[in-house]
């Protein structure tokens, strides 16, 4: 995400995606009551003994919306943002809808800015100069192709060797008749993902070696700096292996997913052995009280749900010098945050 503009005074920031991350946050950003503005089309309205005459055609102006509702379409890499049109533009009082793709730009107009949407506009741009990450987890039988983003794991295809010898694959399987031909199109996926991409190969047993020798042969530039990662399962399952066990630092050290991953690993492993970590909103408040809060993780979900009533402890938390983590509930760390109420925290000690 790159800021255009950021005016103070008006409380507009003017901002262009780049990255479908960039959708993603912003659509934790907006909210109901907020002003957007952007380009979009719009038919003109017609009188109403001429509609069935001829459909109005669709004409590009710049618009803005007194917000409503958004929505975010990670499968097809589009923000909706749905409103009614502010005072002194054409149609002014009517429904719109304006779709945000990657690489437009959009204004955004707000009463106050809190220091939770500042961050997360920081975040923003400062993840968007970090690289997003392929992953291949395979086994002798089937590979999974997937994509990092900071709202998720995103998987891209997968791909059948041929060996396991069901003839009826699932809907989107591409399945190879040799090992050799099984690895092409393996690393045929990864390529079209971006050839400069960080990757990180694992899986159970010596398939992954084997991808990797074929790959610095037929693909360098793919697989010269590959980072390969052993796990007990195939598939996202693997996947998520490496998410928790923090591999991927072998990779990017800047890793967002990694991060939010091992912060919730560090909470769980406390809650385990009733360590330095606390949950559930009363839980979380008189910790806040004593001051033993380290890090507090607080899911988007929550924030985005239910912002009102944790805005108040978050503050504290932060008045008092603690750390916050909003964590994504488009991974596996996300949500298992979302089954312990969506809040936790890192203490500095263990509190009776």
């Amino acid at each position: 995400m790159r800021i255009i503009k950021d005016d103070a005074g008006s409380g507009k920031v003017r901002l262009r995606t780049e990255t479908p991350d960039d959708l993603w946050h912003l659509y934790h950003l907006i909210r109901e009551g907020d002003h957007a503005f952007s380009l979009t089309q719009r038919r003109e309205e017609q009188p109403l003994d001429r509609i069935r005459e001829k459909r109005a055609e669709k004409r590009t102006l710049y618009l803005g919306i007194s917000v409503e509702k958004v929505e975010f379409h990670g499968f097809s890499d589009r923000l909706r943002i749905h409103g009614t049109i502010l005072p002194d533009q054409p149609d002014s009082g009517s429904y719109h809808t304006l779709n945000i793709p990657v690489g437009a730009e959009l204004t955004i107009r707000k009463i106050r800015w809190d220091a939770l949407d500042r961050k997360r506009v920081r975040q923003a741009v400062e993840e968007g100069k970090r690289p997003t990450i392929v992953m291949v987890c395979l086994d002798d039988d089937e590979a999974l192709v997937a994509v990092l983003r900071q709202y998720g794991v995103r998987e891209v295809a997968t791909i059948r060797s041929g060996r396991s010898g069901k003839r009826h694959p699932a809907p989107g399987t591409v399945v190879a008749a040799t090992k050799n031909e099984y690895f092409r199109e393996i690393l045929d996926t990864v390529a079209l993902q971006g050839s400069d991409l960080p990757l990180v190969v694992c899986g159970p047993g010596f398939a992954k070696e084997e991808l990797l020798s074929f790959g610095r042969t037929t693909f360098p530039q793919i697989c010269r700096d590959a980072a390969l990662v052993s796990t007990g399962s195939d598939g996202m399952a693997g996947v998520n292996e490496v998410l928790k066990t923090g591999d991927l630092s072998k990779v990017t050290s800047g890793a967002r997913i990694a991060y939010e991953t091992g912060l919730v690993e560090e909470v769980l492993r406390e809650v385990a052995t009733s360590g330095k970590a606390a949950y559930g909103r009363d839980e979380l408040s008189r910790a806040v009280d004593l001051g033993a809060v380290e890090t507090m993780l607080v899911t988007d979900t929550v924030l985005k749900k239910d912002r009102d009533n944790a805005q108040p402890l978050i503050t504290r938390a932060e008045e008092g010098g603690a750390r916050v983590a909003v964590i994504s509930s488009g991974h596996d760390g996300g949500k298992q945050l979302d089954s312990l109420g969506g809040m936790a925290a890192l203490l500095r000690y263990r509190i009776p």
